[in-house]
């Protein structure tokens, strides 16, 4: 396995007597940075490989336990290093790249092994905090991981933790409370509208009933434009125009973001501090964008269950 995780390139010969002598050459798709993993009995032999080499590198780990929050750590030499303990996040980016792989130690096994750790991470209270849930979010979901039961149990903990936190900042605990209630269908989405805005604001409630059933027909953009029509009619908004980053913006960001749950090997960008405060100022704007999703999840499920029943 070490030739084919370090090759950049292959050749492939054959000959036979009625096509004669052939041959096929494979080159691997050029990447900045990379990981290269060997599996040994009880641990990975892992090594960086830098295809770049001008570029100065940071390297952190976050783990299983504390997904938020990345550790600076120190590459040996030839830029490898042994990993036998519980794992995690492994990072390593430059300037323009960057290289996530998420690592277990091959000899955790057995029942205790399966079941992932809980945690919770208190909501952020600043931009700052926010936006480094939101980048180690990203990170978790691009990162590369092998098609391990244990593995892949601790990886979808991790990212269900980040996910909780991030929605737990923007919408609030109340609020996440509710989606677990919906999953487990002892609410409904109505009960959800009614956590929004002013009360007994019965003309906005009307609105937001009459837009919500046609969220499966909306893009992120198209979604964006109606919550944001919503918060402005029912005068939720509370930022000011003269933020760097519009609110419209944020809810466009989130709405995509946050269906990131399996997204390996796709890059994203962070919203940076000032998009991550506009979204902690406007809970009404966020628990909206937040509904339709739902909404639209929702309708995306009925939609393939009917095709399973027909078919």
């Amino acid at each position: 396995m070490a030739a084919q995780e370090d090759a950049v390139s292959c050749r492939l010969s054959w000959r036979s007597i009625e096509l004669g002598e052939s041959s096929l050459h494979c080159e691997r798709e050029f990447v900045p940075l990379r990981w290269s993993v060997r599996t040994k009995s009880n641990h990975h032999k892992v090594r960086l490989i830098q295809n770049d080499s001008t570029r100065q590198l940071t390297i952190a780990k976050a783990s299983f336990k504390d997904p938020s929050t990345l550790i600076p750590f120190v590459l040996g030499q030839r830029f490898e290093f042994d990993q036998s303990d519980e794992g995690g996040l492994f990072v390593a980016r430059s300037e323009s790249a960057s290289a996530s792989v998420i690592l277990t130690c091959p000899a955790l096994n057995g029942f205790g092994a399966l079941i992932p750790v809980e945690t919770r991470i208190p909501p952020a209270r600043d931009g700052l905090t926010l936006a480094s849930f939101c980048d180690a979010f990203g990170l978790w979901t691009e990162a590369e991981f092998t098609d391990d039961p244990i593995l892949r149990r601790k990886r979808n903990s991790a990212v269900s933790v980040l996910k909780t936190a991030i929605l737990e900042s923007i919408c609030g605990g109340p609020w996440v409370s509710a989606e677990v209630g919906l999953e487990k269908g002892r609410l409904s989405v109505n009960n959800l509208c009614g956590m929004i805005g002013q009360a007994r604001d019965y003309k906005f409630q009307r609105s937001l009933s009459e837009a919500i059933p046609f969220a499966g027909t909306f893009t992120d953009d198209e979604l964006a434009t109606v919550v944001f029509d919503l918060a402005q009619s029912a005068n939720l908004l509370r930022g000011s125009e003269a933020v760097e980053v519009r609110p419209h913006e944020v809810v466009t960001y989130f709405s995509d973001f946050l269906d990131r749950d399996m997204a390996i090997g796709q890059a994203w960008t962070n919203i940076g501090v000032s998009g991550a405060s506009v979204a902690l100022a406007e809970t009404s704007l966020m628990q909206m964008m937040r509904l339709f999703m739902l909404a639209r999840q929702h309708v995306q499920t009925e939609s393939r269950s009917s095709a399973a029943v027909s078919s």
